[in-house]
């Protein structure tokens, strides 16, 4: 983090093209679609130094796949993916000459250990200070900056590729609730750069209201499992709400100890935030865009489906490895589309299908994954503004879940209507004793 200080108070629009051969691999399971960069994985990165214990944000690690919207700038900081071309970030990272305003991304397939990276520039538009958008209530310059104002969008010149290891979190449409609990996940910890794979997790729960005010929100040292530390400027406190990820703040400040190396620990209490949905309104505006372009008319996410028996250690959520993709096929042949994995909580793909245009959604299980995870449901949730909703069961196997049909109806646009697939995962579910008999053969 660049700056701490103690205060006085307080599915995205994705439209990526690829030819016929790229969408083809996704109809293959755990086939990614996206471009990546790829090399052999291992673990070269320096660990802690001797004697020091774990360098980690929150005092935990875990795999970088279960973070993927996660992307560094060029300099000291963190940001948040919101869409393909747009990252949230600090305002003080971002100020004129305080960054390249370069973000990239480094992930690692927790199954074969092959490094993903990508690298994108802000936009080139001629201003002082190409690509940045400060909120305009930031004073630049301060030493000590607000975090009831740090807060800044960064245009790239040009997309990333959504796909299983880069992700996007959704904006919050609703005023945070005390008590949800979110993360802040880097690859960076106190400066150290931690092993190929592994992420610093900080994990707390939302304050109650009192701690806050209206434009940030402050989480006291004593209700997190660690500790945000240098580096960790511009990340975002990512919750889990309604099964998709969402962005509720931007790490602004700390209150660092007498003696601390870059943490906030005790006896300092607070680590500052942002608070994003004081500020959707005005990144709409900058994005030109609306809740709903930017969700997209159409969505999939995956959910926890019939838990496995006898396992009262399995977490809340089991995922299966493996992919789901969104195509938007346009009448001219030119295709649209995004991949997502199966095994990330949060994750939802969403895109833009116009009229004319043929939706293809697939879910694929990886056959060869030792997760025993298989597909066991598949919907479709048609909703518009006028005419409500209604809920479709569609056909499946445990491997893989398809759905193709035309955006045929004027009416889909006129009355403001989307679809939402949602791919179940978990346990086999049994055919009338079927399966059992098998195995037990």
């Amino acid at each position: 983090m660049k700056t701490r200080h103690p205060r006085s108070s307080f599915a995205t629009n994705c439209n990526l093209i690829s030819s016929a051969a790229g969408l083809a691999m996704c109809f293959v399971a755990w086939a990614p679609c996206g471009a990546q960069v790829e090399t052999s994985g291992g673990t070269n990165q320096s660990p802690t130094s001797p004697g020091q214990g774990p360098l980690v944000v929150g005092g935990t690690t875990e795999p970088d796949y279960k973070y993927p919207w996660v992307v560094r700038d060029g300099g000291a900081c963190s940001g948040i993916l919101i869409d393909p071309s747009w990252v949230l970030t600090a305002a003080h990272c971002v100020e004129p000459n305080a960054s390249t305003n370069t973000f990239s991304y480094t992930r690692t397939d927790p199954e074969t250990g092959i490094l993903h990276q990508e690298t994108r520039g802000p936009e080139q538009d001629q201003r002082p200070n190409p690509g940045v958008y400060l909120n305009p209530n930031y004073k630049v310059g301060n030493a000590t900056p607000d975090p009831d104002q740090d807060i800044a969008l960064v245009h790239l010149a040009q997309p990333f590729d959504i796909n299983p290891v880069l992700q996007t979190v959704g904006l919050p449409t609703t005023p945070r609730k005390p008590g949800v609990v979110g993360t802040v996940a880097n690859p960076l910890s106190q400066g150290t750069t931690l092993p190929q794979g592994q992420v610093a997790v900080f994990r707390a729960p939302i304050p109650p209201d009192p701690l806050s005010d209206a434009l940030s929100f402050d989480i006291p040292t004593s209700t997190a499992n660690g500790s945000i530390c240098t580096g960790d400027s511009g990340s975002g406190f990512v919750t889990v709400e309604d099964g998709r990820a969402i962005v509720r703040g931007i790490v602004s400040a700390g209150l660092l100890a007498v003696g601390a190396t870059g943490c906030v620990v005790p006896p300092a209490t607070d680590q500052f935030f942002t608070d994003v949905y004081a500020y959707h309104d005005w990144i709409l505006q900058t994005m030109k865009a609306t809740d709903v372009s930017l969700n997209g008319n159409t969505r999939v996410r995956w959910q926890e489906g019939n838990r496995f028996p006898g396992n009262p250690l399995q977490p809340p959520a089991i995922g299966a490895q493996g992919t789901m993709s969104i195509t938007c096929n346009n009448p001219n042949g030119q295709i649209q589309t995004m991949s997502g994995p199966l095994n990330v909580v949060g994750v939802e793909l969403g895109a833009n299908c116009e009229i004319g245009q043929s939706e293809t959604i697939v879910c694929s299980a990886n056959p060869n994954s030792m997760n025993p995870a298989v597909i066991n449901g598949f919907s479709m949730r048609t909703s518009c503004t006028v005419i409500g909703s209604s809920v479709q069961s569609l056909p499946f196997s445990e491997k893989q879940a398809y759905f193709s049909g035309a955006i045929a109806s004027p009416s889909f646009g006129f009355f403001g209507c989307s679809r939402e697939f949602t791919c179940s995962l978990g346990a086999p579910i049994p055919v009338n004793g079927l399966r059992e008999r098998q195995s037990a053969n």
